[in-house]
């Protein structure tokens, strides 16, 4: 885990990777608060090797307004968030090794690429025209050129979890019949779209992007159809990939049938305590790799005993190991790997943090993701905070799809 690799002519430090997490108390202000520099600052004196930060937004619902000359209407200052460019430079500081790319996808537009099934319905959503992609293209490619005169080290592209990217790659969401549909090259277009404008600005800037490995969803990308899919992201000329999984359409399926407990996140499963249940993505990972070796794979997912990563990582079944929920708990935990390569991360895989994440849903306030479960065990004024998010959780499935 603590040997370098490259992605494109960048190296990165070490096998770690923070993946995105959401910098929720950014929100509400639209700007970065000394909690948030606070937490990278801690992550990257931890020795990560590259922070992926959480998602920030590239288009907002005024731009793709009908009133707009969609030529000059990209305006930056709309979409960026103030003083941004203090996490790079918070991080670099702590670690000049460490390395930081931004997450890119676009502000909640309420548009889509087609209507396609879902439990809450598609009909009051935007079918995007043709136009209207190019232009959320060109402000991918102007919002990541702009990042990188931040100071971030590269950008990654949110395609997962059933984000606006990932309804587009999703045979399952996407049933359009003109050039972004169809295929999976087709599908797969507005992804190398942004890559090969990005890259005519800046050829060296690392252009990564986070995809679903699977959906969970019949018709959706799986098993068998994921070395197409696969193939066709990588001729988009990405840089590395990393895989997830989960839309969350699938929160409407049993455990018996998703073969794990239906609580939010999917890709972030619970009850994983035991080692064969980690690292779930990596027969994903195994297959990507079969035939195409030479593409960093970041795997995400259930990753938590040191010995099973250092396996997978020699192995050759993917190159970086990306870490969520553990790195909430202890920002500090690559250091402490590093003394002793047999600790056992405090997370519990409870998704308490989910909660947090989302800011508390139901209320005004926006704060900092934290451990919920440990914090209450270390402040027993948390436990009510902590018992709401574990009947949140359990209960969110029956509250919004029933």
């Amino acid at each position: 885990m603590f040997s370098s690799f490259k992605i494109r002519n960048q190296v990165i430090s070490n096998r770690i990777v923070r993946s995105a997490t959401a910098d929720s108390e950014t929100y509400a202000s639209k700007s970065v608060t000394e909690a948030t520099l606070k937490r990278y600052s801690k992550l990257a004196e931890s020795g990560i090797g590259l922070i992926i930060t959480g998602d920030f937004p590239t288009v907002t619902p005024e731009m793709l307004s009908d009133s707009n000359d969609r030529a000059t209407c990209y305006d930056y200052e709309k979409v960026r968030i103030t003083d941004i460019d203090k996490i790079p430079t918070v991080i670099h500081a702590a670690n000049s090794e460490t390395k930081v790319y931004a997450q890119l996808a676009p502000a909640n537009i309420g548009s889509i690429p087609s209507n396609y099934p879902s439990p809450w319905g598609t009909e009051d959503m935007h079918i995007l025209t043709e136009s209207e992609i190019h232009f959320i293209v060109n402000a991918f490619i102007k919002t990541a050129l702009h990042l990188r005169d931040e100071g971030f080290d590269g950008v990654q592209l949110h395609a997962a979890h059933g984000g606006f990217l990932s309804l587009f790659l999703s045979p399952y969401a996407n049933y359009r019949a003109d050039h972004y549909g169809g295929s999976h090259e087709n599908r797969c277009r507005i992804i190398a779209e942004i890559v090969e404008g990005i890259k005519k600005e800046c050829l060296d800037f690392p252009v990564i992007i986070k995809i679903n490995a699977t959906d969970y969803l019949p018709g959706g990308i799986d098993s068998s159809n994921f070395k197409a899919f696969v193939t066709a992201i990588i001729n988009t000329d990405i840089d590395a990939i990393e895989l997830s999984g989960g839309m969350w359409e699938a929160m409407q399926l049993s455990e018996e049938a998703l073969g794990f407990p239906p609580i939010p996140a999917l890709e972030s499963r619970t009850s994983i305590g035991d080692i064969s249940k980690q690292s779930y993505f990596r027969s994903y990972a195994r297959l990507l790799k079969e035939v195409y070796k030479d593409i960093p794979v970041i795997l995400t997912g259930g990753n938590r005993t040191p010995r099973l990563m250092e396996e997978i990582l020699e192995s050759g079944d993917a190159d970086f190991i990306g870490l969520c929920r553990p790195l909430i708990c202890e920002p500090n935990l690559a250091a402490k790997w590093t003394i002793n390569p047999e600790y056992k991360p405090k997370c519990i895989n409870c998704n308490a943090c989910i909660y947090d994440l989302w800011n508390h849903p139901g209320s005004d306030t926006f704060s900092e993701t934290r451990c919920l479960y440990n914090l209450q065990r270390a402040d027993p004024t948390h436990k009510a905070i902590y018992a709401e998010a574990i009947r949140w959780l359990h209960a969110w499935k029956s509250d919004n799809i029933g």
